[in-house]
C-alpha cells in the first residue's frame, strides 16, 4: 500500500488515498470504513474488505491518521480520524495530475468476447447477467437518491456526490440498454458459428456505431 518516493516521503497507492478521503469526512471505525466503501465507492473502486481493516492501520503508522481507543459496551473499538499530516497527503494526491485510465473488469463481458467457443445458451447467459447487474445497481442507485431527496442533500459533499452519481447512473443505464440491444441482436441466433450473413451484421454494427459517433456534436453527448 506505501513505499517512499525519491524525496524520502512515503508514497501511498491510490487505495489508501481513498481511506483518508473517506476519514477527511469525519472519524470513523474500521467496520465504518467497510460499510462506508460498500455503499459508494464498490461501484468505482472495488476492494477486498479484509484489506480495509488493516489500511487505517498504516495511516495511522505514518502519521497520517489518528487512532482513538474506546469502548462500545463490552467491546473495545478503535476509531481514526485523519491528522493534519493526512489532510495534506490528500490534498497533494488531489493536486497530482496524472491519473490512471479508467479500466472496465466485466467476467461476464469476457463470457461475451470467447462466446465463440460456447453455446448461444451460454452467451445469452453472459448478457443476462448484465442486465441483471445494471438493473441491480439501478435499483441502488434509485434507493439511494430518494433517501438523499427525502432525508437532504448532505450539504458538505452533495455537490461533488452528485457527479459521480451521474457517472454512475448514466453507466449503467448504458449497460442495460447494451443487454437489452444484445439479446434482441441474439433472438434468431440457433448457434454460435460465424455464418455469413452474421459477419455482414458485424460490419453493420460497426458502421452504426462510427455513424452515431461522427454525427452527434460533442455538446450532446454529456448528460442532461
Amino acid at each position: 500500500m506505501s513505499r517512499l518516493n525519491e524525496d524520502g516521503r512515503e508514497a501511498l497507492n491510490s487505495s489508501a488515498y481513498a481511506i483518508l478521503g473517506l476519514l477527511a469526512m469525519g472519524a470513523q471505525s474500521a467496520y465504518e470504513l467497510t460499510r462506508q466503501m460498500e455503499r459508494t465507492l464498490r461501484f468505482f473502486w472495488p476492494r477486498a474488505a479484509s484489506k480495509l481493516y488493516e489500511a487505517p492501520k498504516l495511516l495511522a503508522s505514518l502519521g497520517l491518521a489518528r487512532a482513538t481507543h474506546e469502548s462500545v459496551g463490552r467491546r473495545p473499538r478503535t476509531r481514526y480520524q485523519i491528522s493534519p499530516r493526512g489532510e495534506e497527503a490528500l490534498q497533494r494526491w488531489l493536486g497530482t495530475r496524472t491519473i490512471a485510465p479508467i479500466e472496465l473488469e466485466s467476467e461476464a463481458l469476457l463470457r461475451v468476447w470467447f462466446g465463440r467457443f460456447g453455446t448461444i445458451e451460454d452467451l445469452r447467459n453472459a448478457i443476462q447477467n448484465v442486465q441483471a447487474q445494471a438493473q441491480a445497481n439501478l435499483r441502488w442507485g434509485t434507493s439511494i437518491a430518494q433517501e438523499y431527496l427525502v432525508e437532504g442533500v448532505p450539504p458538505e459533499r452533495g455537490h461533488i456526490s452528485a457527479l459521480t452519481f451521474r457517472f454512475l447512473w448514466d453507466f449503467n443505464v448504458m449497460l442495460e440498454a447494451w443487454a437489452t440491444w444484445g439479446q434482441r441482436e441474439l433472438s434468431g441466433w440457433g448457434d454460435v458459428e460465424p455464418t455469413a450473413e452474421r459477419m455482414d451484421r458485424a460490419a453493420a454494427i460497426l458502421r452504426e456505431a462510427l455513424a452515431e459517433r461522427l454525427s452527434t456534436p460533442p455538446s450532446e453527448r454529456s448528460p442532461g
